[in-house]
């Protein structure tokens, strides 16, 4: 063999020797770049799932402490409810020096005045044996006028007289349960339901209301004494009746009058069940998290 043959193969030796170095540093390089991306998206799983199990957490722990704050709430009320009935005043005075409304809740109280049955408002109440029903409420006309701190004084509470059926909805075919003169009502105080994006609306013109609306029914009555009156507006006037119903104890004297509909306190509670939905989602995301972080383990093991 010349020389220039031998010296022709130990060229092409070579060039094999430095292609096959060149694919195995390749290859030395690529597992550990993918080992690399692996191990980062363990942590950046590790991250979002710690996050969002902190975030479940909290809010299982939050409604925890809205069940205790809950249960407190219906210890009061109830405790309220027992108790012997209070001037009305008396409730106005503890709202204006901060009280909240809803700790008034079911309070028995008595006040003394004068039915307006022209301005009764009429709640449907549902259905019942006898077909379909509603509430009375009717604004009674303090005897001592309450103290406000804007334009107008208090001068009305609206009263849950009780309940009567479809035929006996206008006043005048009840005529001899509308009594008259000064009147003393016992009863407890209500606050008005939330509205709902499933309730109709009011209908003012055939007076026909689909829950106890607090607030349109004081703003109807400011509304109707502001268009009698020389002056003011409604928003002033909206002062002239207490934020608050009376739920009456025992129904007025008197043939067809509305008959009291009462319930026991029912307040919603369902904290614990939210507790338990939020803790069951946390430990069900780390059910997830462990399952899919030992399918990465594997895979790189496998690798």
């Amino acid at each position: 063999m010349s020389k220039a043959s031998r010296a022709s193969q130990a060229s092409q030796a070579s060039s094999r020797r430095t292609g096959q170095g060149r694919e195995t540093g390749q290859e030395t390089g690529r597992e550990p770049d993918q080992a690399q991306r692996r191990g980062r998206g363990v942590w950046v799983l590790t991250i979002a799932a710690l996050t969002a199990f902190a975030i479940l957490v909290t809010l299982g722990t939050w409604q925890l402490q809205r069940l205790a704050w809950k249960e407190d709430l219906i210890a009061r009320l109830e405790a309220g409810a027992r108790a012997d009935p209070v001037d009305v005043a008396a409730i106005a005075k503890r709202l204006q020096n901060g009280e909240k409304l809803e700790d008034v809740r079911f309070r028995p109280v008595s006040v003394a005045g004068t039915f307006d049955h022209a301005r009764e408002f009429h709640v449907w109440a549902g259905t019942s044996k006898g077909g379909p029903a509603w509430q009375v409420v009717t604004p009674l006309r303090l005897v001592t006028a309450l103290p406000g701190r804007k334009r107008y004084d208090t001068r009305y509470v609206l009263v849950i007289r009780g309940v009567v059926p479809e035929r006996a909805k206008a006043a005048q075919q009840r005529a001899g349960g509308q009594p008259q003169g000064p009147q003393q009502i016992v009863g407890r105080v209500r606050l008005g339901a939330p509205g709902s994006m499933f309730a109709p609306a009011p209908s003012q013109t055939r007076n026909r209301w689909f829950r106890l609306d607090i607030a349109g029914m004081r703003r109807a009555i400011a509304t109707a004494f502001v268009e009698g009156s020389a002056s003011g507006t409604p928003d002033e006037a909206i002062m002239l009746t207490l934020p608050f119903f009376i739920e009456a104890y025992q129904a007025s004297p008197g043939t067809g009058a509305p008959k009291p509909r009462l319930s026991g306190i029912n307040l919603r509670n369902r904290h614990f069940s939210y507790a338990l939905t939020w803790y069951g989602l946390a430990a069900t995301l780390l059910a997830i998290y462990a399952l899919m972080v030992h399918a990465r383990l594997r895979r790189t093991a496998n690798a």
